[in-house]
C-alpha cells in the first residue's frame, strides 16, 4: 500500500481525524509524506487538523473543505464525511505551494502560484488545484472566479512548456450546500481566500473522466451583456424574462427559484452543429437572479458579450446514466494490475440532497468502482478538469480519477488516454 485511505463520518472533530489517520496508516508501505484530506463543513477544522497532527506530526496537510464525502462503501451529505490520503515515502516527494491571496484578483494570484510551482514542474506533470470558493456570502454568496485563477496559471504555462505541458485536475471547496463558507488546508493549516497545488508524485498517472448528464433545452441565445458573473441580457432581453419565455414560466417563478430549477447555460465547444455530445460543453450553474434589474449570477464569469449559450436542463435520469458510463469507461480502460485509487470529485447539486432524492448517481459510480479499488470522493462547488485542449473549471459536473503507477515502459502520455 503506496496510497493508504481513510472515511470518518463522525460528529466529533477530534474522533473523525483519528479514525480517518489510523485507517489510512494501517498497512501503508513505508513512512506517510504528505496528506490530501478533506473535512466535512460542520466539523471543527482548527480541532480537525490539531487531531491529525497526532498521528501526523511533520507532512504536509492538503485539501479543504465538503459538505459531504463518499468512501469505504458510504455516501453522506450530512456535514461530518471526512476523508484522507497518505502518500508514502515510497513515491517521490510531492511539492505544496500556496497562492497570495485571492480578494487581491484571483488571475494575479493564479500567476504567483504557477511562478512558485514551475521549478518543480516538467511537461508530464499532473497538479492537484483547490481553491477557496466563497469569498463572500452577505447579502448573497460572492464567489472566488475559478477561471481567472486557471487562467493566470495559463499565463506562466504555456510560455513555459508550450500547448501540452502540466494537465491541471482539482475542485474549488465549499463546506456547505447554501455555499455561505469554506476553507482550504494549505499545507500547514486552515486558510481563506487561497489556493494550494500539489505537484504529484511523478510515478503516478491520473487519468480522468467527466460527465455532466446535462441536456439542451433551446436553439442557441447569445450573451448580449454580462458583467462578471451576471448575465444582463440574452438575445437583447433581461436574462429573467428571455428564460421565462423559454420556460413557459412566470418570470417571478425563475426569481424565486433559480438555484433550484437546476438551470444552466452551456457553451457548445467546437463544431456548434456537430451531434449532441456531452464533452464538447462548458456549463455554468445559474445560482440566483436579481428581481430589480432581471440578471442571473453565474457560478463562474468566463463568458464574454457574443458568446453563444444553450439553455441546458440537468436531468437526474440523464446524470446518473452518464456518471455509471463514464466509470465503466474508466475502469476498462486497463491498468494491467497497477490501479491504486479512484478519487470522485461530484458537484455539490448532484448529490440526492440537492435532487430531493433518495438516489445517488455517486453510487452508482461506487459500484461501477467494484470492492477490489479503493474509492474515495467529495462533494465540491467547482470541479477542474481537461477539455479540449486545456483544463477549465466546470460546474455540474463529477470528475472521476483513477490513480494508476506509471508503465515503467510507457512514453509518458498514458495520461492522455482518457476515455
Amino acid at each position: 500500500m503506496i496510497i493508504g485511505t481513510g472515511y470518518s463520518d463522525d460528529m466529533d472533530s477530534v474522533t473523525a481525524a483519528g479514525r480517518c489517520a489510523r485507517s489510512a496508516l494501517d498497512g501503508l508501505d513505508g513512512k506517510a509524506t504528505i496528506a490530501l484530506t478533506f473535512c466535512g463543513g460542520r466539523h471543527d477544522p482548527r480541532a480537525f487538523v490539531r487531531a491529525l497532527r497526532k498521528y501526523l506530526p511533520d507532512i504536509p496537510l492538503v485539501g479543504g473543505s465538503a459538505p459531504g464525502a463518499m468512501g469505504a462503501g458510504m455516501i453522506g451529505c450530512d456535514g461530518f464525511e471526512c476523508v484522507l490520503l497518505l502518500f508514502s515515502s515510497a513515491l517521490s516527494p510531492a511539492v505544496v505551494v500556496r497562492s497570495p491571496d485571492l480578494r487581491l484578483g484571483e488571475r494575479d494570484a493564479g500567476r504567483q502560484l504557477a511562478t512558485d510551482l514551475t521549478p518543480h514542474i516538467g511537461p508530464d506533470s499532473t497538479l492537484l488545484l483547490l481553491f477557496d470558493s466563497v469569498a463572500d456570502s452577505n447579502p448573497r454568496p460572492s464567489l472566488h472566479v475559478g477561471s481567472y485563477l486557471v487562467d493566470g496559471i495559463y499565463d506562466v504555462l504555456w510560455p513555459a512548456f508550450g500547448e501540452f505541458g502540466p494537465r491541471i485536475l482539482g475542485a474549488g471547496t465549499t463546506a456547505d450546500f447554501d455555499l455561505e463558507s469554506s476553507f482550504i488546508f494549505d499545507g500547514t493549516g486552515v486558510s481563506r481566500h487561497r489556493a494550494v497545488a500539489m505537484v504529484l508524485p511523478a510515478e503516478l498517472d491520473i487519468l480522468s473522466i467527466v460527465t455532466h448528464g446535462c441536456v439542451p433545452a433551446s436553439d442557441f441565445l447569445e450573451i448580449t451583456w454580462i458583467e462578471g458573473a451576471t448575465v444582463h441580457q440574452l438575445d437583447g432581453k433581461p436574462a429573467v424574462q428571455r428564460l421565462a419565455e423559454l420556460l413557459e414560466l412566470e418570470p417571478s417563478a425563475i426569481l424565486r427559484h433559480a438555484a433550484l430549477l437546476g438551470l444552466t447555460l452551456g457553451e457548445k465547444l467546437g463544431d456548434p452543429f456537430a451531434p449532441f455530445d456531452e464533452g464538447s460543453y462548458v456549463n455554468r450553474l445559474v445560482i440566483g437572479a436579481d428581481p430589480a434589474s432581471g440578471s442571473l449570477t453565474l457560478f463562474e464569469a468566463d463568458f464574454r458579450p457574443g458568446t453563444r449559450v444553450q439553455l441546458m436542463l440537468t436531468d437526474q435520469d440523464e446524470m446518473c446514466a452518464s456518471a455509471e458510463a463514464s466509470a465503466r469507461a474508466l475502469m476498462g480502460s486497463g491498468g494491467d494490475g497497477r490501479d491504486l485509487l479512484a478519487f470522485y470529485i461530484d458537484c455539490a447539486g448532484r448529490s440526492g440532497r440537492a435532487f430531493g432524492s433518495e438516489a445517488e448517481e455517486a453510487a452508482l459510480v461506487s459500484s461501477r468502482i467494484g470492492a477490489d479499488l479503493p474509492f474515495l470522493g467529495i462533494y465540491s462547488g467547482v470541479e477542474i478538469a481537461p477539455m479540449q485542449g486545456r483544463s477549465r473549471p466546470l460546474d455540474w459536473t463529477g470528475l472521476l480519477t483513477l490513480w494508476r503507477l506509471r508503465d515503467p515502459e510507457s512514453d509518458g502520455t498514458e495520461r492522455d488516454r482518457t476515455p
